[in-house]
């Protein structure tokens, strides 16, 4: 069974082993991303409210500092790919899976 965004069945295979196929409109795709409704649907009673702590999250360069310290490690400016105020996305230098990435918190804070 093929299902678009909105949950509309698009193909269907008969009962048994069968193969259905589809094409994916990836105009429809962003138009439907970008009118979901996600922040009305949202349970706030099971996952509170998010709110932006700082709204100036950056990409970057590897100019800007030179290393992070993450425990006993070095973390290689270059390995970081995206920093908000409060946090840093960085790759392993031998990731397990492809794609791997790790975010920590950059700032300690204090309650």
């Amino acid at each position: 069974m093929v299902v678009d965004p909105w949950g509309a069945i698009i193909a269907q295979c008969s009962e048994g082993v069968g193969l259905c196929l589809a094409e994916i409109d990836l105009d429809y795709v962003a138009k439907v991303r970008s009118e979901m409704p996600v922040w009305q649907h949202r349970r706030t009673d099971l996952y509170g409210r998010v709110t932006a702590l700082h709204s100036d999250s950056s990409i970057i360069s590897p100019e800007e500092q030179d290393s992070y310290q993450f425990g006993h490690v070095t973390i290689k400016s270059s390995q970081v790919f995206y920093r908000t105020l409060l946090s840093l996305a960085f790759v392993n230098n031998k990731p397990v899976l492809p794609g791997r990435i790790f975010l920590f918190c950059s700032v300690n804070l204090l309650r």
